[in-house]
């Protein structure tokens, strides 16, 4: 009996094969979970980002019926002096400017966006709905990228730039799909939309100087403009608003809200889905 309890003293404890072992599979449960999380988290996003987008259209359009005007104040999206969509340079390059999704990166060209000059009756077409000024950015990148727009830009038609869904695009495309659903056809078996000829699409940001933000205007409902869940300072990381601007001067519709990257809030609830 003496020999046995002493060979059952040696075995006490584990053998270093046997931590290794275990050690491994703690560590493959722990990154299962961290995936886990991170896919969790990720979800949380898309759900946030959709809720926000419904409620900035709820916003607007209570801010409309209440005041009779549109919020005016909006980021122009565009730089000021060059009256360009800034391209932000590759990742690393501390070179900011708009989303990558929504203007590519340095050397990749326009995607989603793209820029043309309103007339008069379409800057009629929104100041008859308060939209009168807007803010272009300064073209500084020591400050975060959103809060650059500073340089106030009214809407006059005589030299204003404005950003618009580019249709070459495939996902500028969906956007003008869901604005102008388009059955297919013979002629159009993709349905593709396309603007109606007696109007433009005009994209602002919902930045810090709009009317419809600041708890010091009595008209506005948010105290902050809401920041897009998947961006970072360098990136332009407010919500787009598009309006529908009529080349008779009839007035403006608001007719989309965007993320800023582009994503339509069917799109982040899509991806919510998605497993």
């Amino acid at each position: 009996m003496r020999s046995m309890t002493h060979r059952r003293g040696d075995r006490a404890g584990f053998t270093l094969l046997e931590l290794i072992v275990v050690l491994a599979i703690l560590v493959a449960i722990a990154g299962l979970a961290v995936t886990k999380l991170d896919v969790l988290q990720l979800k949380a996003e898309k759900a946030s980002a959709a809720l926000d987008m419904r409620n900035i259209s709820r916003m607007i359009q209570t801010f409309r019926a209440t005041t009779n005007f549109y919020p005016d104040r909006w980021d122009s999206l565009v730089v000021t002096g060059t009256r360009s969509l800034q391209v932000p340079g590759a990742p690393g390059s501390g070179q900011g400017g708009l989303d990558p999704g929504l203007v590519g990166t340095t050397g990749a060209g326009k995607l989603i966006l793209s820029t043309d000059s309103l007339t008069a009756n379409q800057a009629r077409s929104l100041s008859r709905l308060g939209i009168t000024t807007v803010y272009d950015h300064v073209g500084s990148t020591a400050i975060p990228y959103s809060d650059g727009f500073t340089v106030q830009n009214p809407i006059d038609g005589t030299d204003d730039v404005f950003a618009t869904i580019n249709p070459a695009n495939a996902a500028g495309q969906r956007i003008l799909n869901t604005i102008y659903p388009t059955p297919p056809s013979a002629a159009n078996p993709a349905g593709n939309a396309v603007v109606p000829a007696d109007r433009v699409l005009v994209v602002f940001g919902l930045g810090k100087w709009t009317t419809i933000v600041g708890s010091n205007l009595q008209s506005a409902v948010l105290t902050e403009p809401p920041i897009y869940p998947y961006s970072n300072e360098l990136y332009y990381n407010r919500y787009l608003a598009v309006f529908e601007a009529y080349n008779n001067g009839g007035r403006c519709r608001l007719v989309a809200v965007l993320g800023a990257d582009g994503d339509l809030a069917a799109e982040e609830i899509a991806e919510f889905n998605r497993d």
